[in-house]
């Protein structure tokens, strides 16, 4: 392994250069059975090269190297697997310094000028074990006979498999520009730079669009719209449509069921579009709210009690103001509709606005709720979104529409 020595303090540097070898130089190791050469192989990259390189071998090839490995090597693969989008993937490509906090300011700036480098310095422990960095600015400021010890800025990380969206929330509430990455022992392995944060926001945004439009996530999410291919543009949007189309059914077997309530009064039919329509765009941009604020992590799954009462409120004010303009449409447009015996326009006008006021109260909540629950589910919020809760509230406005009409005109 590479080393630097200052101070007769021996450092191992971890980084090193994305080397192309092909896989095939692993492949042989492999058939070698020798634990030493493997090791050897995965000190010489880093842990990001490697990993990259390790999700490249065939299945036959990946189980056999496991057993080469060492543990912290295998465990470290582990996390990574279980992890959706690990930072480790979107770690900078620059190879960062890492000296000990007994190392001078006077020879950590004679290494820099020798190598042309002016990028920060990782300051590790006897363990290897990350303590804070160092800038450039501070190397010039500094005494040059003063330790790392006395200037180092102590700095946040975060774990190779800590989700990329999380590292980008940590770097942006941080306020810095770089966030370092440890392996499960503590070691500085790779680094985050605030320029990478930019790629990571847009990505998780397009992911978060897609997944609230019921777009399927695909292997072609790295393509541009005009380069993914026809087919794979419909399997990625049919999914949902097909099953919400599905469960869309549920709300033509409500309204089959109140085919005699509409017969008797027509008028009724008029007025279910508005109420189903309001419930959609209750429900989602109460989803909407929620899963941003659970992706900017305003809001914890403990915060659901809050959440709920918050949303309650809300939900009244608007379902009142939509009340009173449904209740004055329905006197306005509809004074000419012939109307059975005993149901006056007035007592039309109520149910609608009833009907309205339940509508947005019940679509508010459950999209303000069902993000949480997928949340607690460890399923992506974004998920339930849009598609998914205006199918759903489809169903709960049409249930609750035909009731109040029916039951406050006495059609039941």
């Amino acid at each position: 392994m590479t080393t630097i020595t200052f101070n007769k303090q021996k450092i191992h540097t971890i980084f090193f250069s994305h080397n192309k070898d092909n896989i095939a130089d692993l492949i042989d190791l492999i058939h070698s059975n020798s634990h030493s050469h493997i090791e050897v192989w995965f000190n010489k990259y880093s842990l990001k090269y490697a990993y990259e390189i390790v999700c490249q071998l065939p299945t036959n090839y990946n189980k056999k190297l496991k057993s080469l490995l060492p543990a912290s090597f295998n465990l470290e693969f582990d996390l990574l697997d279980k992890a959706n989008d690990p930072v480790i993937k979107k770690t900078s490509e620059v190879v960062p310094l890492v000296f000990h906090t007994k190392d001078a300011v006077t020879d950590v700036v004679r290494y820099l000028k020798d190598e042309g480098r002016t990028d920060i310095i990782f300051v590790v422990d006897d363990n290897g074990c990350h303590i804070g960095i160092v800038t450039a600015s501070q190397l010039m400021l500094a005494n040059g006979e003063e330790l790392l010890a006395n200037i180092v800025t102590p700095s946040i990380s975060c774990s190779t498999n800590t989700d990329q969206e999380k590292a980008a929330i940590i770097l942006q509430k941080e306020d810095v520009n770089y966030l370092p990455v440890v392996n499960i022992q503590g070691q500085p392995v790779a680094i985050v730079e605030a320029k990478n944060v930019i790629n990571i926001v847009q990505q998780e945004q397009t992911e978060d669009l897609e997944l609230m439009m019921g777009i399927q996530q695909s292997d072609s999410k790295d393509l541009t719209y005009l380069q993914t291919s026809v087919m794979d543009h419909v399997r990625k949007r049919i999914f949902w449509i097909v099953g919400l189309a599905g469960v869309g059914i549920i709300s033509g077997i409500i309204i089959q069921s109140y085919d005699d309530a509409i017969a008797a009064m027509t008028v009724l039919a008029l007025y279910m579009p508005m109420v189903a329509d309001t419930g959609g765009n209750a429900g989602s941009q109460s989803a909407t709210v929620i899963v941003r604020a659970l992706a900017l992590n305003q809001l914890k799954l403990n915060d659901w009690l809050r959440v709920v009462w918050k949303e309650l409120r809300i939900s009244v004010f608007i379902g009142l103001g939509l009340a009173a303009a449904s209740c004055a449409k329905v006197l306005l447009l509809s004074h000419n509709v012939s109307l059975p015996s005993g149901v006056t326009l007035k007592l039309l006008a109520l149910a609608i606005a009833l009907a309205l006021f339940l509508q947005v109260l019940t679509a508010t909540l459950i999209g303000a709720i069902l993000p949480l629950l997928a949340k607690k589910s460890h399923v992506d919020p974004a998920v339930v979104a849009s598609p998914a809760i205006t199918t759903i509230v489809d169903i709960s406005g049409m249930l609750i529409y035909f009731y109040c009409t029916t039951t406050i005109l006495g059609l039941s």
